[in-house]
């Protein structure tokens, strides 16, 4: 392959030398060697070493003068020339050289030129820029050449201009070892060549000196300042915030301010003190300085001064919309997605929605529907933002989406899974006590595991169906960490075990523990100006030791005397909020508590005939909710001055009304309110209104469960497990189904249209595995479709075999015999497999039966029920006199569980269903007898 090699054709000559230098006794001026013209080609980077030495060995140093500012050299002499098309031409400037005691310089010619057009399209390798590094002395670094050829050539590094204690490896990794001499700036070049061009990339590193490890404790930190928020303030009232500081080697602090308002203080203890006036409307600044003596540290803090206000009535004042956050959106290419964007306004004003910044792909409608269909060219993360307006105000909520690039569906059944691991906890252990835990692990392929330990103590061990044995010993006090493997035989999991073992304890005395004293809360103390008050702090001892009080942080005109009692004077310009601490100690331990005061002006006395009281609320606690029935309760206020109250409430399920004039609240109960639902519930006199936030509880009818026992039954022979066919399939295009009350057995349906098979899932729960017949079985398979189909969807199924005709769902409920329905209120049935009602109107229990059916029918319809009730046999067979003849008659038959499983539906062992009136609902089961 030809190729034309685009490089800098470099030649330095000596145009001049300066012979007036003059020299330190016995010291000789440093020598240029080999200068030749340099020749420069426009957008590529040209380096051309400028060699100078010096018979005295002195270091030398090189810079430059009158160059081009497309020109610079480094100290150690490396020259680069970056011109642009602009440049083209000659130049000339001069280079200097110095050993520091005589200079040297000469004139340097370079010349411009345009590039040639190559004869290939051979691109030079990309390579990354490289960091400017700072390195200290003695410490060896490393770092990666970042770097690619688009033909794939192969790619050689080297350097150029570098110190000898700089080297690079041919797979791009640069290795420092400076020492102690090495101190200063380096500026070299690293170039990388695929066989025919170059790219070049300068690099430059720092280094400094290591440091002498100083003693902590010798050092001497400055304070440090927690954030002080913006301090939002109005004229005509005082305003107070406390700065709070810490000082890491405990030194004392001292507060100070600088560029503050006239109208601001602070105390000694840190404490701000504003009194704005009406001319002082509008923000300001200033700093807040805390020192320990030596070191300051600096706080902006901002204030922003309102004037006072008239009150305004709240209905006259416009809110801005009020918006939910967005959750981040994950998307998939060439699927469109959808997102309902949350908005409310308090002004009931009519809301318009739009975007800022968005990708072409995203759009949003008028009712708040962000619409997404990303290409695969869009894959990515991107952010922009929802603008939602009532006309006037508008609210920003930031929207990021992530879209990843769609993947090609893999056969679940090829995949290995590795085997999943619970979480362990931290385990406590005491010495000489010997423990176990178990390894909970399971593989979705069914695989044998395999478990083993490392980094283990020899005290630990582990079995092989994962019980860890540990017998810690006095001399392994202390934490632990090892490692748990389990293993398929192909994949592992491992997870992290730490184990704490204490000393065993003597136990000890309780009566010689001090506790700390225990104060009782104290509630936010309410004071006015110009009157004295005061406040008892209730604490005590468990020891009975005698108590002592103090404060701490408190103003001048609060005192505490030896018994607790606080006693406060606070005068009109102590108007404000106030925080300090109260301090009681038993001689050893002392407790603290916080105490708040708001100190309020006190007003002139007004006839009281001419103020207007706002309503009062009589306690309010509403009785609990039950799906199903009516409810009836009326909450009461009262008002002062005898107006007429209206009610209201906020937050309310969509069943329950008020009535505004007399406080009523009625409705049929749904299950919309199941659980604790917040209300608020006004009281308004048209003038003033109270609001009070009480708790709505709402709980289902509940029902009483029974088993009966319908049949006995003595089996002959063991049955045995028939052998289930597999027929793997996959499902797609998935669509919803309408959710209806109504729940009937056949909830699992499949649909031919002549071409393609179709599965509907009408139950509540996901359905992954199915029991199917078909045309030609002589058992029922089972239909793996190889993910879970969601509740309530249709999908169109992909089967791993060419035809399969009459294929139909297999309830294994109605495999045993029984069938469930649900008779009207007036409807009579004696067929032992319905269910049946005997009395009318049954109303609103009907849906709570209907619910009831579906679950037990579902549990039934699980591929793991026929293990549950393994387990369930394996644990309880002894109180089943079925089950312990069973063993006894069988001892090397299948286990009971399947046994009785796999029976029902046989002659004397059915199983049926049935519910009744008056909240009674019956099971039974045949092969069961109640112990």
């Amino acid at each position: 392959m030809n190729k034309l090699f685009l490089g800098a054709c470099i030649s330095l000559s000596l145009m001049g030398c300066n012979s007036e230098n003059t020299s330190v006794q016995n010291n000789e001026e440093p020598s240029f060697q080999g200068l030749e013209k340099i020749t420069a080609i426009i957008g590529t980077p040209t380096t051309s070493k400028i060699h100078a030495y010096d018979n005295d060995g002195d270091k030398l140093v090189f810079s430059l003068s009158e160059q081009p500012n497309w020109v610079s050299i480094s100290k150690e002499g490396l020259l680069i020339a970056n011109p642009t098309q602009a440049d083209v031409g000659d130049y000339q400037f001069k280079v200097i050289v110095s050993d520091g005691f005589v200079a040297k310089e000469a004139v340097v010619s370079i010349s411009v030129e345009l590039p040639s057009t190559p004869e290939s399209d051979n691109e030079a390798p990309v390579v990354e820029d490289l960091p400017e590094l700072e390195l200290i002395t003695n410490q060896i670094e490393s770092v990666q050449v970042e770097a690619f050829d688009k033909e794939s050539d192969e790619l050689q590094f080297s350097l150029s201009g570098h110190p000898e204690w700089i080297s690079i490896d041919q797979k791009g990794m640069i290795t420092f070892k400076p020492k102690t001499a090495n101190v200063g700036s380096h500026t070299y070049l690293v170039l990388v060549s695929d066989g025919v061009n170059i790219t070049q990339k300068p690099m430059a590193v720092d280094v400094a000196l290591g440091m002498t490890p100083v003693d902590p404790d010798l050092i001497n930190n400055a304070p440090v300042i927690e954030a002080v928020p913006e301090i939002s303030l109005v004229t005509g009232r005082n305003g107070f915030y406390k700065v709070k500081a810490s000082d890491k080697n405990g030194d004392a602090l001292t507060y100070s301010l600088s560029g503050q308002p006239s109208w601001v203080s602070i105390s000694p203890t840190g404490q701000l003190s504003f009194k704005p006036q009406t001319q002082h409307e509008g923000q300001h600044q200033f700093t807040v300085l805390v020192s320990d003596g030596s070191l300051t540290a600096k706080q902006v803090v901002r204030t922003k001064v309102a004037l006072a206000m008239t009150p305004v009535e709240p209905g006259l004042v416009n809110h801005a919309p009020t918006v939910s956050e967005i959750p981040q959106i994950n998307l998939v290419t060439g699927k469109s997605g959808q997102h309902q964007v949350i908005a409310s306004d308090k002004n009931g004003d009519a809301l318009t929605y739009t975007l800022e910044g968005q990708p072409e792909w995203a759009t949003i409608s008028q009712s708040g529907s962000l619409s997404f269909s990303p290409k695969t060219t869009d894959e990515g993360t991107y952010t922009f933002n929802v603008l939602v307006s009532d006309g006037s105000l508008t609210t920003t909520r930031v929207v990021t989406t992530k879209v990843a690039l769609a993947m090609t569906p893999v056969e679940p059944g090829l995949i290995n899974n590795a085997p999943e691991v619970e979480v362990l906890p931290e385990l406590k252990l005491v010495t000489g006590k010997a423990s176990q835990q178990q390894v909970v692990a399971f593989d979705k392929n069914g695989d044998a595991l395999t478990f083993a330990l490392e980094g283990h103590p020899d005290w630990i061990s582990i079995d092989k169906s994962g019980l860890l044995s540990f017998k810690p010993a006095t001399e392994h006090e202390g934490v632990h960490t090892f490692k748990v493997l389990v293993s398929d035989g192909s994949l592992t999991t491992i997870r992290n075990v730490t184990v704490d073992v204490a000393l065993a304890m003597t136990p000890v005395d309780p009566d010689l523990i001090n506790n700390i004293p225990e104060i009782a809360s104290i509630p936010v103390v309410q004071l006015v100006t110009g009157k004295t008050g005061e406040y008892q702090v209730v604490a005590k001892d468990k020891n009975g030791d005698a108590l002592t009080y103090a404060l701490e942080g408190q103003p001048s005109w609060v005192a505490m005397d030896a018994t607790g009692l606080m006693s406060f004077a606070p005068q009109t310009e102590d108007e404000g909020k106030y925080t300090f601490n109260v301090l009681v100690s038993d001689g050893s331990l002392t407790a603290k508590s916080e105490v708040n005061l708001n100190v309020a002006l006190a007003m002139t006395p007004v006839d009281p005939d001419l103020i207007n009281h706002a309503p009062v609320w009589e306690v309010v606690k509403l009785p609990t909710a039950v799906v199903g029935d009516e409810y009836h309760f009326q909450i009461k206020a009262t008002d002062q001055d005898g107006d007429e109250i209206s009610y209201s409430i906020q937050n309310a399920p969509s069943w329950l009304s008020i009535d505004s004039k007399t406080g009523w609240i009625d409705g049929l109960v749904t299950e919309e309110s199941l659980g604790d639902v917040e209300l608020e519930v006004s009281a308004s006199d048209d003038g003033l209104s109270a609001v009070q936030s009480v708790v709505l509880s709402t709980e289902g009818k509940m029902l009483e469960m029974a088993y009966n026992d319908v049949h006995d039954v003595t089996f002959e022979t063991p049955m045995t497990l028939p052998s289930a066919e597999v027929i793997y399939g996959s499902a797609a295009d998935d669509s919803a189904l309408e959710i209806t009350k109504s729940v009937y057995v056949d909830d699992v349906v499949f649909e031919h249209d002549g071409s393609d098979w179709y599965l509907l899932n009408k139950t509540h729960m996901p359905l992954g595995v199915v029991a199917i017949n078909y045309q030609g079985a002589e058992f029922p398979a089972l239909l793996d479709l190889g993910r879970e189909i969601p509740p309530y969807t249709k999908v169109k199924l992909a089967l791993d075999v060419d035809t399969l005709e009459g294929l139909t769902y297999v309830n294994q409920k109605t495999m045993f015999d029984p069938n469930i329905g649900l008779g009207w209120d007036t409807g009579e049935c004696s067929d032992k497999a319905k269910t049946c009602y005997n009395s009318p109107k049954i109303g609103p229990e009907r849906e709570t039966f209907e619910r009831t059916l579906a679950y037990i029918h579902e549990a039934f319809n699980r591929v793991s029920y026929v293990e549950e009730v393994e387990k369930f046999f394996k644990a309880n067979c002894s109180i089943y006199s079925v089950c312990t003849n069973h063993v006894a008659k069988f001892p090397d038959a299948i286990n009971y569980g399947y046994h009785s499983y796999l029976s029902i539906g046989q002659p004397g062992h059915d199983l049926t269903m049935r519910s009744m009136r008056n909240n009674y609902a019956a099971e039974g089961m045949g092969g069961r007898q109640l112990a």
